[in-house]
């Protein structure tokens, strides 16, 4: 347990250095959460303890509290976090059976304000930091989690639950979702390696789903736990449930229950191990089932006419004007009502009125006294730049009474050139001082390279033409020409970032890292594979 504290203790601090280096304005809200969840989820039960009121375990506590930690969105507000917190801890304490948790008492409490009107943000920031490699954005926090998770599921004897909880998730996701969903493999297999590289999906599986307490020591039990959170992430995942791992969490936990509760309860006698086979059977056939039914009543590829859709049939129309670009979706919306406040704007592809894709969302600032003639804006989602037509929905809703309005604009549509590609070649470790030579080769009209700082730090003796100070990003060349390559002679020794971009008309990309926020660069997608280079200079 110790070992899991100095983890989760060294990922939080990369964590928030991690965030700090990028906005400093951060630092205060991480401070003033973990004070809070501390003060709640650590003080508390050492306090009940030191009374003798309730002996509860401190290590537990901690990492409780370091879980939530890296979960909750720092700016979260303090009430929705008190409700996390205070559910966590009740869930600890009395949500118990044979003196063990029921449900992943981090995940009981999440999951159980989720459902509440309270807005919650869970934004899994602690577990999927930057800086990110490769170009499906591979975390830096999955080197600090895999090492501890195997150790961790090694030393806890998890092994059947976390290979069958990878396992199944990659089946039911990758092969499963396209030929009984409709959706094509390349974007499964992307969307699932962003997922499981980004850091979110392993941790939680080697951290919070093979949690010792809460999960099975029988192998065939943790076979059978691990494919039902499979399942049941994979389908909550597609029906575009908010926290579909917490929930599949809990309910791997309530199907473990029952298995306890028939392997222990002498009410079942001599019969139990019969009873506990047919559990697990009628288990695994009652997942089954569930993703054959959505699959016949929920089909991702049928489409319908979107000026009729709807997300569900209680929408109501409003007026509205949207602009709708390769770059951006731009519109207002005309309502007049005092009892709303603010308004959730989201925009729908290629979708049917039970399932629909969603493309991106954008909230309000602030509350506002009318909302007529709201304005919003949502990045075009380099999904759909992909030469196809695409028919759009746009639907907003009041975050505040769950009230649900479709954007009455007709049927528009949308295709959008494939973007440019680029790829880059040269070394990943240089010297200084030293001269080294990056070549790109690039399909759009225009390319260049680009350096900057992984810290995002001035680059030294890269002066901008017109201010004459160094500055953040440095252009080492441009040209028309398909295939060219620059010089970089670096004065500092650090880490870098050699990056490739390419235009074209109407058309755009860019490398790691300046797409890993696509709301900072709206209308750029990703080059490539081998579209950005991190570089460390050191003295040779």
């Amino acid at each position: 347990m110790s070992l899991c504290i100095l983890y989760l203790s060294v990922l939080g601090v990369y964590a928030t250095y991690s965030m700090v280096i990028k906005n400093s304005a951060a630092l205060p809200y991480i401070f003033l959460n973990f004070f809070f969840i501390t003060l709640i989820n650590v003080f508390i039960p050492w306090f009940l303890t030191y009374t003798k009121v309730k002996m509860v375990n401190t290590n537990d506590s901690i990492i409780s509290g370091l879980i939530l930690f890296l979960l909750i969105d720092p700016k979260q507000s303090l009430a929705v976090t008190f409700a996390v917190c205070l559910f966590v801890l009740l869930s600890r304490l009395f949500i118990r059976y044979k003196s063990m948790p029921i449900f992943n008492p981090v995940a009981f409490g999440v999951g159980l304000v989720a459902l509440l009107p309270l807005n919650l943000i869970v934004a899994w920031w602690g577990v999927s930091f930057a800086p990110r490699l490769t170009d499906y954005r591979l975390s830096m926090a999955i080197i600090l989690t895999l090492p501890f998770g195997l150790f961790f599921i090694y030393r806890f004897r998890k092994l059947y639950l976390a290979a069958s909880a990878l396992i199944f998730s990659s089946v039911i996701y990758v092969i499963l979702r396209p030929s009984i969903f409709g959706e094509t493999i390349d974007v499964i297999k992307d969307s699932y390696l962003y997922l499981f590289l980004e850091g979110t999906l392993l941790f939680a599986i080697l951290v919070m789903v093979c949690e010792p307490k809460s999960s099975p020591m029988k192998k065939v039990q943790q076979v059978i736990f691990g494919f039902v959170f499979a399942l049941s992430w994979v389908t909550l995942n597609y029906e575009n449930v908010s926290q579909s791992i917490i929930f599949a969490i809990l309910i791997s936990n309530a199907v473990y229950f029952i298995m306890r509760f028939i392997d222990n309860h002498p009410i079942f006698g001599p019969q139990k191990h019969v009873i506990q086979r047919a559990a697990q059977v009628g288990i695994v056939s009652l997942t089954a089932i569930t993703v054959a039914g959505i699959a016949i009543f929920f089909p991702q590829s049928s489409l319908v006419d979107q000026s009729k859709a709807s997300v569900n049939d209680s929408a109501t129309p409003i007026d509205a004007k949207v602009n709708i670009t390769c770059d951006s979706f731009s519109g207002t919306i005309n309502i007049n009502t005092s009892n709303i406040k603010k308004l959730r704007v989201r925009a729908f592809r290629d979708g049917n009125k039970n399932m629909v894709s969603q493309v991106g969302d954008v909230y309000t600032d602030e509350n506002i006294t009318s909302l007529d003639n709201l304005s919003f804006t949502i990045p075009t989602s380099v999904r759909l730049r992909d030469g196809s037509l695409h028919t759009l929905a746009f639907y907003a809703t009041d975050p505040a009474s769950g009230t649900e309005f479709f954007l009455n604009i007709g049927t528009p549509t949308l295709k959008c050139d494939t973007p440019p590609t680029a790829s880059l070649s040269g070394s990943s470790v240089v010297c200084v001082n030293k001269n080294n030579v990056y070549t790109i080769a690039h399909s759009g009209t225009t390319g260049d390279i680009l350096v900057t700082k992984s810290d995002g730090s001035e680059v030294e003796n890269c002066k901008d033409p017109v201010t004459e100070k160094n500055t953040k990003l440095c252009r080492l060349g441009i040209s028309s020409i398909s295939s060219f390559s620059v010089d970089w002679t670096p004065t500092s020794v650090g880490d870098y970032y050699i990056t490739a971009r390419s235009l074209r008309e109407n058309s755009k990309c860019t490398g790691n890292p300046f797409v890993e926020v696509s709301t900072d660069l709206p209308g750029w997608a990703p080059c490539g594979p081998t579209d950005s280079i991190a570089v460390t200079v050191k003295v040779c």
